[in-house]
C-alpha cells in the first residue's frame, strides 16, 4: 500500500526508470503525440495558487541519496492540483539511474501534467534541462497481465550528463482529480522517505468553508507533525515542515496495516455514512433487460434461495471473464449489469453490481460491501474515505443467515455454507444509505485444518524396494485453489510436480501409476491421491534401518528473516493456519515391537506442533498437528520466535528407526504376539525377581521395581518357576513396610484383589500423591469402586491436567481412561476433553478408541476395523478395544455383555497390558 512510504517514490512522487525499461520504449506514436500535446507541458509558470517555493538547502550528508528538499503543495479549490519540488543530490555513482531516469505517472483523461522545471545543479551551477530533456510517453499498464486497464499514462524523462555530486531540482505539477469523488478532498501525504531528507515540507489549500479533517498515522515514527494554519488568498492554508528527517530504515516482511512512515490523511467526508452514500450512488437500480430477465428465471428454478443464489455467483464468478477498465470515474463506478451479460467481462465492481441485481431480483437481500484486499483491516485504522478501498464484494441474507461472497473469485461450485470466507476480519463498509459504521467480516477459525498429507510406506524387506501412496486433502480456500490448479495442469506437469516433492528425499522414486484427484464439491474439499516406487529407501548407519520422512507442513511457514532484531512487526509467511501430516509405515515382517503410544507438544504464543506415535508389531503410525497461531509477530518478539522454531527442527523432518537384528531374525509363525508378550514379560519379572531375592533394595526405587516384578508373578498365574520365589521375596518386602514404595505397591495389590476401600486406605497412609504420579490413576479406580465417585472424578482429572500440561496435550490413554470414568459416574464429560475426543476417531492409536467413546463409531464398528489390521498390530489392539468396551457396557446398564468383554481380554489379552489386570478385577467385581 502506499501508505509505508518507505520507497523513494512516495516523497518524490516520481518513479525510477531501469534502463531496460528505457529501451523498452516504442516510437511514439499519433495517438501518443496527440495525448502529449493535450495534457502535458513544460516550462510552464507556476500555478498562481501556489506559494513562493522553499529554498534549496545545502547538505553535509554522505549518504548515497539525500533529498536535499521534498516540497509538496496541495490545492483543493475548483480544481485539485498538487505541486511537487524536490532536490535530490546523489553521492554514489550506483545511484546515478535515480537521478538521471524519471517516470511521471498521471491520468489524461482528467489530469494535466506540467513540468515547470527540471535543473542539475553541479557546483551550485544550474544547467537547464526544462526544454530539452527527452520525454516519452509510455501507455504500458502495469497491471494489464491481471487484467486491468486504468487509463494511467507515464511520462519518462531521460536526463542526459549527470554526474556524482549533482543535484537533480524537479519542479512539476499534475491539475485535475478522479470526477468519480466530485472534487472533494481524500489525499494522504508520505512524510518519512528511505533516503535522508534536509527539509520536507507540505502545505495544503482549501476552502475554509469546506469540512477538510485531517489527522497523521504512523507506528514507528510517532513525532508529532504540527502545521502552521492561516489564510492565504482566501483560503484556509496548513504548513507542515520539518528538517534534517533521517533515512528510514527498510525492512521486509511488513503487515499491510502496519505503517513504519508516518504520513497525513486529509479528507472531506465527516463520517462512514457519508461515503456510504457516495458508493450508494454509484450502484442505481438498473432496467431488467429480457437478458437479465432470463438469467433470473434460470436461477429461480433451484429448489432453495440460498440454491438459488449460489447458482447466480457461480454463473457470475465462471461466465463473466475478469477484465478491468478502470478509467475516469469507472475506477469506481461499476459498468450497468445488462453491458456486463453482454460483454461477458467486469471487474469486481461490474460482478458485484450484476450479482446484487440478480439477488435482488428474486427477492433476496444483497448489498455491495467495499474492503481493502491488500490490507483488510486498514479502513479501520483510518478517518473516513472512498480511498481506503480497492475491492468490493457481497453481502446477502438467505433463511435468517448472512453471507460474504466474492464474485471474482473461481472454483467456488461449493453450497453457500461451505464457501471460503473472503478476507477474515476485514473491515468493510455496507453500500446502504443508512450504513453508519464499518463492519467486520467473519473471522475464520484457523484451528480447522485445510491441508493434510497421509502417508503409507509399505517395506517388505530390508534391503528391497517399498511402496509409497499418498492422499492429500484440501479444504476451504485450499481446495478452491485446488480445484483451479490441479485439473488445469497436463498429466506431464501433474507427474512432474508430484515427484518434485520426493525426489530429493528418495532418489529415484518414480510413479506406480497415473496419480488421480476427487472432487468433493458438497463439502468444498479436493482429494488428490499418487502412488510411488522407491528404490531401497533404508539406509543402514550405526547398526539400524532407518528411513527419512519430511512432514512438508513446516517448512517455509514462518519466514523468519536472517535479521531477527527488527523495528517492525513480522508479517509470517503463510498467516495463520492449521495443517496436518501423518505418516503410516509397514516395517517387514521380522519386526514385532510393542511400545506404548507416545505423544509430544511444542506449544508457544506464535505456533503449536504436536505429535503423536506408536509402533506395534511391525506397524508405526505417526501424526503431527501444526498450526501457525498468529499472522504476525511483533518485533521485540521476533528474536524469541526465531528461538522457539529452532525446535521446529524435531518436527519438520527426520527418520524412524529400527535396530538391525530384526533383518536377520526370521519371524516364528508359531508364536502370537500375545505368547511373546507373555514370554517376554515372565522373563524380565523372573529376573527382577530372581535379583532381589539375592541382594537387599537399597532405595526406593528398587523397592519399587520389585513390588512391580512381585505383581508380575502373581499375574503369570502359568509361571511356575517365578512363583517359587515369591515366599522369599513377601519376606522382603515386609522388611520395608515403612517404605512409601512397598506401600504404594500393598495399595495396588490389594486393588488387583478387588479390595477397594483398604486399597484408598493404603494410599492415604502412604500420603499424598503429586499430581503426575501414576498411582493416582490407581487411586481413582480404588475410589470410584469403593463408592467415593466425586473424589474418584477428583483424583482422576487432577491427573489428567499434570498430564496435558508435561506434554502440552491430553495423551491418549490418559484421555481413554478419564472419559471411562466419567461415563461410569453418568458425568457431564468436559467440552476440551470431548473435543479431543471427537478430533480424530480413525487416527494413530488410542484415537479410535476415543471416537468409540464419544459416539462417533460404535463397538461393532470398532472391532471390524481391528480386524483389517496386520497380525501383531490388531491383537495388541484387540486387548485394549474389549476392555474399554466392557467399561462402555458397563456405562449403559449391560452388564452380562460387560463381562463378556472383559472375560475375552482375560482370555486374550497381553499379559503385560494394564487393561488385561483391570479385566480381571472387573470379573471378580462380577462375581466371575
Amino acid at each position: 500500500m502506499r501508505f509505508h512510504g518507505l520507497l523513494l517514490t512516495a516523497l518524490l512522487g516520481v518513479a525510477y526508470t531501469s534502463p531496460l525499461q528505457a529501451h523498452a520504449a516504442t516510437a511514439d506514436t499519433a495517438r501518443e503525440q496527440d495525448i502529449l500535446a493535450r495534457s502535458f507541458s513544460r516550462g510552464a509558470p507556476l500555478p498562481q495558487w501556489a506559494q513562493p517555493l522553499a529554498e534549496i538547502p545545502a547538505t553535509r550528508r554522505e549518504d548515497p541519496l539525500v533529498v536535499r528538499l521534498a516540497e509538496t503543495q496541495s490545492y483543493a479549490g475548483a480544481t485539485q492540483a498538487t505541486l511537487i519540488n524536490r532536490a535530490v543530490q546523489v553521492n554514489d555513482r550506483n545511484m546515478l539511474d535515480r537521478i538521471g531516469q524519471l517516470s511521471l505517472t498521471y491520468y489524461p483523461d482528467y489530469q494535466k501534467l506540467k513540468l515547470h522545471r527540471l535543473i542539475i545543479l553541479r557546483d551550485d551551477k544550474p544547467l537547464d534541462h526544462t526544454r530539452t530533456v527527452n520525454a516519452r510517453l509510455l501507455q504500458r499498464e502495469q497491471a494489464l497481465e491481471q487484467g486491468m486497464y486504468t487509463g494511467a499514462s507515464t511520462v519518462q524523462l531521460l536526463v542526459e550528463d549527470v554526474r556524482l555530486g549533482d543535484t537533480l531540482w524537479l519542479t512539476y505539477s499534475i491539475e485535475g482529480s478522479n470526477p468519480v469523488f466530485g472534487n472533494r478532498l481524500t489525499e494522504d501525504y508520505a512524510w518519512d522517505s528511505a533516503d535522508p531528507v534536509e527539509l520536507r515540507s507540505l502545505t495544503v489549500f482549501y476552502p475554509a468553508q469546506r469540512p477538510v479533517r485531517w489527522q497523521q498515522f504512523g507506528d514507528f515514527r510517532t513525532d508529532a507533525i504540527s502545521p502552521k494554519v492561516d489564510d492565504y488568498n482566501s483560503m484556509k492554508r496548513l504548513r507542515f515542515e520539518a528538517r534534517g528527517v533521517d533515512a528510514l530504515e527498510y525492512e521486509g516482511g511488513i503487515p499491510a496495516e502496519y505503517f513504519p512512515a508516518r504520513f497525513l490523511q486529509f479528507s472531506e467526508y465527516r463520517d462512514w455514512n457519508e461515503v456510504a452514500r457516495w458508493a450508494t450512488g454509484l450502484f442505481p437500480e438498473p432496467k431488467t433487460t429480457p437478458a437479465l430477465a432470463a438469467l433470473v428465471k434460470q436461477f429461480n428454478a433451484e429448489a432453495t434461495p440460498a440454491a438459488r443464489a449460489a447458482a447466480a455467483l457461480r454463473w457470475v464468478q465462471n461466465e463473466v471473464r475478469y477484465f478491468s477498465v478502470s478509467i475516469g470515474e469507472n475506477s469506481h463506478k461499476p459498468q450497468d449489469p445488462n453491458v456486463v451479460i453482454k460483454r461477458r467481462y467486469g471487474d469486481c465492481k461490474d460482478k458485484t453490481y450484476l450479482l446484487v441485481t440478480l439477488l435482488r431480483a428474486m427477492g433476496i437481500t444483497a448489498h455491495p460491501l467495499l474492503v481493502s484486499a491488500q490490507a483488510p483491516l486498514l479502513p479501520g485504522r483510518m478517518m473516513a474515505s472512498p480511498t481506503l478501498f480497492d475491492h468490493v464484494i457481497v453481502q446477502l441474507q438467505v433463511d435468517g443467515k448472512t453471507y460474504h461472497v466474492d464474485p471474482t473469485r473461481t472454483g467456488q461450485p461449493s453450497p453457500l455454507d461451505k464457501l471460503a470466507l473472503p478476507l477474515p476480519g476485514a473491515k468493510g463498509l455496507l453500500v446502504a444509505a443508512d450504513t453508519t459504521a464499518l463492519s467486520t467480516l467473519p473471522e475464520r477459525d484457523n484451528s480447522a485444518i485445510r491441508f493434510e498429507r497421509d502417508e503409507r510406506i509399505v517395506v517388505q524387506s530390508f534391503d528391497g524396494d517399498a511402496t509409497l501412496e499418498t492422499n492429500e486433502t484440501f479444504s476451504d480456500s485450499h481446495a478452491e485453489s485446488a480445484r483451479l490448479n490441479f485439473p488445469s495442469m497436463s498429466r506431464t506437469e501433474f507427474k512432474r510436480d508430484l515427484l518434485a516433492i520426493y525426489e530429493k528425499q528418495y532418489p529415484g522414486i518414480t510413479l506406480a501409476a497415473d496419480p488421480e484427484y476427487r472432487d468433493d464439491v458438497a463439502n468444498n474439499k479436493f482429494y488428490l491421491k499418487a502412488r510411488f516406487k522407491l528404490p531401497k529407501p533404508l539406509q543402514l548407519k550405526d547398526g539400524r534401518y532407518r528411513i527419512e520422512y519430511d512432514s512438508s507442513i513446516i517448512s517455509g511457514s514462518l519466514g523468519i528473516p536472517d535479521k531477527i532484531v527488527r523495528n517492525y512487526p513480522l508479517q509470517l509467511a503463510r498467516g495463520a493456519f492449521t495443517a496436518r501430516y501423518r505418516l503410516r509405515l509397514q516395517w517387514p515382517d521380522s519386526v514385532r515391537l510393542n511400545k506404548d503410544p507416545q505423544s509430544t507438544t511444542l506449544d508457544t504464543p506464535y505456533f503449536r506442533a504436536a505429535e503423536e506415535y506408536s509402533i506395534r508389531g511391525n506397524s508405526m503410525d505417526y501424526l503431527l498437528d501444526y498450526q501457525v497461531k498468529v499472522d504476525s509477530v511483533a518485533a521485540k518478539d521476533v528474536p524469541d520466535l526465531q528461538q522457539q522454531a529452532k525446535q521446529l527442527t524435531n518436527y519438520t523432518s527426520g527418520n524412524f528407526n529400527v535396530d538391525a537384528h530384526f533383518a536377520n531374525q526370521q519371524r516364528d509363525g508359531k508364536l502370537s504376539m500375545r505368547a511373546l508378550d507373555g514370554k517376554s514379560t515372565s522373563q524380565d519379572a523372573q529376573q527382577k525377581v530372581g535379583q532381589a531375592a539375592k541382594t537387599r533394595p537399597s532405595s526406593e526405587e528398587d523397592i519399587a521395581t520389585l513390588c512391580h516384578a512381585l505383581l508380575t508373578v502373581n499375574q503369570l498365574k502359568d509361571n511356575k518357576a517365578a512363583r517359587s520365589q515369591v515366599q522369599a521375596v513377601e519376606s522382603l518386602v515386609r522388611q520395608f513396610r515403612k517404605s512409601v514404595a512397598a506401600q504404594r505397591c500393598q495399595a495396588r495389590a490389594l486393588l488387583e484383589d478387588a479390595r477397594f476401600a483398604e486399597s484408598v486406605a493404603a494410599h492415604e497412609k502412604a500420603g499424598e500423591l503429586a499430581d503426575d504420579d501414576s498411582n493416582v490413576q490407581d487411586l481413582a479406580w480404588a475410589r470410584y469402586y469403593a463408592g467415593d465417585t466425586d473424589k474418584a472424578l477428583q483424583d482422576m482429572a487432577r491427573y489428567s491436567q499434570a498430564m496435558r500440561e508435561e506434554s502440552g496435550a491430553l495423551p491418549g490413554f490418559v484421555a481413554v481412561n478419564q472419559l471411562a470414568l466419567l461415563k461410569l459416574a453418568g458425568r457431564e464429560i468436559p467440552a476440551d476433553t470431548l473435543q479431543y475426543a471427537q478430533q480424530l476417531p480413525n487416527g494413530p492409536w488410542p484415537r479410535p478408541l476415543l471416537g468409540m467413546q464419544a459416539g462417533l463409531i460404535s463397538p461393532e464398528t470398532l472391532l471390524k476395523q481391528l480386524q483389517s489390521l496386520p497380525a501383531d498390530e490388531r491383537d495388541l489392539a484387540l486387548s485394549e478395544a474389549w476392555y474399554y468396551i466392557g467399561l462402555q457396557r458397563l456405562a449403559e446398564q449391560k452388564p452380562e455383555e460387560a463381562r463378556k468383554a472383559f472375560q475375552w481380554v482375560a482370555d486374550n489379552g497381553m499379559p503385560s497390558y494394564e487393561e488385561t489386570v483391570q479385566a480381571r478385577i472387573q470379573l471378580r467385581r462380577l462375581g466371575q
